[in-house]
Formats: C-alpha cells, structure tokens, sequence
C-alpha cells in the first residue's frame, strides 16, 4: 500500500494543478492561492478514490501539509469546513482536529500559550514573560541533533547582528538537563538566552514544532509571527 500510496500523493497534485490551471485560470496559480488549490485535492480525493483506508489516509496527508503551512484564519475555516464534509467519519480526524485547534491559538495578536521553562539555573519561567520589552524570536534546537545545533546557532550569532532591536531566545527540547547545562557551558552561549523544556510533547503539540527551523515571533506575550522560519523570514 506505501507505494501506491505515495504514488497517488505525487498524482493528486499533479492532477490538481492542471485541473484548476485548466478550469480557474492563471489568477488561481500565483502564491497565496494555497487554500484554492487544496480544495481541489479534496475534491479529487473525493471523486476518484474508493478504498477507505487509502482515501483516510490522502485526506490526511492533505490536511497536514496545508494546516502546518502559513494561512489566514478565514481560510483554515474554510479548510476545516470542506474537509469535514468530504471526508467523513476519517479515523484520522481527531489528529486534524487537535492540529486546528492548536493553529487557531497560534494566530497573529492571540496570547502565547501557558508553558514553563526553565533557566540555566533550573528556575521556572513562562514563556510569555520572555518576550517583554523588544520583538523575541523564539527558536528550537536539540542536544540529539548536534549539526542542526551548530547551523542553527550559527544563524542566530548572525541574525543577531543584523536585528539589534530583537531578542533571541532558545529553547531546548528532547535533552537532558545535565547536557542541556553542559553544552551552554561548552559552546559559550549566553545563558540569559537559553531555555529548556522538560516536556516535549507537550511543548511541539503546543507551539505547533513540526519545522527544526520553525520560530516564533513574539512581543509582550502577543503573537506576531508563529510560523516563521529563521531562515526564510528574516
């Protein structure tokens, strides 16, 4: 079934693309028009696949690529609203649903969510109060992944200098503590600017982390920007 599987993700889009280019005209292909073009693979899904297993699962893997990418609130509404009227009694929907959920409370100008942290001296401390003051990005790393540490603190040592009015805050996921305090100390980096997270689950379903190089921008515990990328977005 994989693959078969991805061989119809591939087609699906495929077909999508050159049916609207087809029947809604050039205005419907430029960027922005994400939301127009997966309702089209919805409908495809719809009109062209049976096998209950497989249609659940093209459903989902249409949900998840639209919802985890940047969209206005009206239009994750509108998403929401054809896919559960296509896609009914989906085993997956409860998986959807949360994601929706969790991206709804990750808009522009909502409050950032209740998470703790914790200080390199094992102090809590709540998300929000971090981005007092100046603009704060938040950006994730973990001691598991040693060469996206090393690239990503990179780019923050450069982003730095390039936004002196921004704050730039890590957060470490999925290390242990000890390491967690052992690499700061190793690598030299300014501990007044380094949090960990002792729930990972919790803090990726949260914050919507599906991107290693996704961050958050934010200013007095106000979202500006969750779905940023530290290297695309600035």
């Amino acid at each position: 079934l994989r693959p078969y599987y991805n061989f119809m993700k591939y087609h699906l889009g495929n077909l999508s693309y050159m049916e609207c280019k087809s029947d809604c005209g050039d205005r419907h292909m430029i960027a922005g028009k994400r939301l127009h073009l997966n309702r089209h693979k919805l409908r495809l899904i719809d009109s062209l696949v049976q096998q209950k297993e497989l249609r659940d699962n093209l459903y989902r893997n249409v949900a998840m690529d639209y919802l985890l990418k940047r969209d206005t609130e009206e239009n994750l509404s509108q998403f929401m609203a054809d896919f559960k009227k296509l896609s009914t009694n989906n085993r997956h929907m409860g998986e959807i649903n949360t994601l929706y959920e969790g991206i709804k409370r990750m808009q522009p100008n909502k409050s950032l969510p209740e998470l703790v942290l914790y200080s390199a001296e094992e102090k809590p401390v709540a998300l929000s109060e971090l981005s007092n003051g100046k603009k704060t990005v938040f950006y994730f790393w973990s001691g598991s992944e040693m060469g996206h540490f090393r690239n990503i603190n990179k780019r923050i040592g450069k982003l730095s200098v390039q936004y002196p009015d921004h704050n730039f805050i890590g957060i470490n996921l999925r290390t242990d503590m000890a390491r967690w305090q052992s690499l700061l100390e190793t690598f030299g980096l300014d501990k007044s600017k380094q949090y960990w997270a002792d729930d990972f689950d919790r803090v990726t379903h949260t914050l919507i982390i599906a991107d290693p190089n996704k961050s958050i921008v934010a200013q007095d515990g106000i979202i500006l920007d969750a779905f940023a990328n530290v290297y695309r977005s600035f």
